[in-house]
């Protein structure tokens, strides 16, 4: 059975799973721009802050305001975009190019930048 999106326990495997992934952990070295939240369009649910850097990456789960107060970038969808990034039936570029995958604070060059890190982080988490 597959763990809530946004649930402690899913960030919890999620951050055991980026811990043990070499690949992004190297990718994760270059984000400089600050920290990302992923929240649920359509749930008051908390939010996840995912704080990538020289350290690696971590991830947290929090109040959806404490969260975007926190975070420097915020990615809001659907649930069903979500369970299909994690699924991997449609990739983070293509989710934000047809607007279901939505940046609503932070600049959009940043994660333009880093769309395949974004789609490792979610192939990642889908596996969990």
């Amino acid at each position: 059975m597959a763990l809530a999106f946004d649930s402690q326990a899913w960030g919890e495997a999620l951050s055991a799973a980026l811990a043990e992934d070499p690949d992004f952990a190297e990718a994760a070295r270059g984000w400089t721009h600050g920290p990302l939240a992923l929240l649920q369009a359509d749930a008051s649910q908390p939010a996840l802050l995912l704080t990538l850097g020289a350290e690696g990456g971590a991830l947290e789960t929090a109040a959806r305001d404490e969260v975007q107060r926190r975070a420097a970038l915020v990615l809001v969808a659907s649930s069903d975009t979500w369970d299909g990034l994690l699924a991997g039936r449609q990739t983070a570029a293509h989710a934000l190019m047809n607007g279901a995958l939505k940046l609503v604070q932070g600049r959009l060059a940043a994660i333009i930048g880093e769309v395949l890190l974004l789609q490792r982080l979610f192939e990642r988490a889908g596996a969990r």
